[in-house]
């Protein structure tokens, strides 16, 4: 018997799960800086909260390259997020994304 989960209904999961692994990774508690060198642009979502444990910076969750229109993930959440959703999966990432940080991403990577 197959079964079918909805689009919507996917992304909700995905949000599920984000919410777990990374709580603060929301348009609501994320905090947000943009950087820009000329050529490119690119938004910082991180948790000013929780340092890193490579480098003691503040925790990024996320860059988003504008004008590539590119969602980088931190390399952990990213590979968390494909062991879970598979590859073919990760178009609903960007799914969520788009949605919960109204941007424009068009790709996903770590």
């Amino acid at each position: 018997m197959d079964y079918t989960i909805s689009k919507d209904r996917l992304v909700r999961l995905i949000k599920t799960m984000i919410n777990l692994v990374r709580p603060n990774f929301s348009d609501e508690n994320a905090k947000v800086a943009t950087y820009s060198d000329g050529d490119d642009t690119y938004i910082r979502y991180y948790n000013k909260d929780k340092k890193s444990y490579h480098n003691g910076q503040p925790e990024t969750f996320a860059r988003y390259y504008v004008w590539k229109k590119e969602l980088v993930l931190d390399q952990d959440l990213f590979i968390t997020l494909e062991d879970y959703f598979g590859s073919e999966g990760m178009t609903f990432i960007i799914d969520w994304f788009n949605d919960e940080f109204k941007q424009d991403a068009e790709s996903v990577t770590f």
